[in-house]
């Protein structure tokens, strides 16, 4: 009859493998943990050294530039062209309308030039005496 220790190993040695694999290293207690399943076991360390090539592989390709380089992302149909600005242009549109802002800003406060400028609008004015004008009688 095989010991705790033992049924328990497949599932500590995926387990520690995980671990190495996420983090790079494991904790000096999971290292000999480790070693303790690798030693004497041949099918271990066989999972052990599949599992490492396998991750390695896996890191060596995602670092590369082909990894990178969206294989996934849609091609262009060219029987629908996509309309594209480029900032250039968008940068020109807006100043144009920031020009177009401000001139009416301008043309609209501007008084014309036969007009002096108001200062305000009196709307009552009853028993009120103007400097330098005499008030109608």
């Amino acid at each position: 009859m095989p010991s705790p220790t033992h049924s328990q190993s497949p599932a500590d040695l995926e387990i520690l493998l995980r671990r190495l694999s996420d983090d790079g290293q494991l904790p000096p207690e999971d290292a000999a943990r480790l070693n303790e399943l690798l030693r004497g076991d041949v099918d271990a360390c066989e999972r052990y050294l599949n599992h490492m090539a396998i991750d390695a592989q896996l890191t060596r390709e995602a670092a590369s530039p082909e990894a990178t380089a969206l294989p996934f992302a849609p091609k262009p149909d060219p029987r629908h062209p996509v309309l594209r600005t480029s900032r250039r242009l968008s940068s020109g549109w807006i100043a144009a309308a920031a020009v177009l802002v401000l001139g009416a800003f301008a043309w609209l406060t501007t008084p014309p030039e036969n007009e002096s400028p108001s200062i305000a609008t009196v709307l009552f004015a009853e028993g009120t005496e103007w400097r330098g004008f005499a008030p109608e009688e």
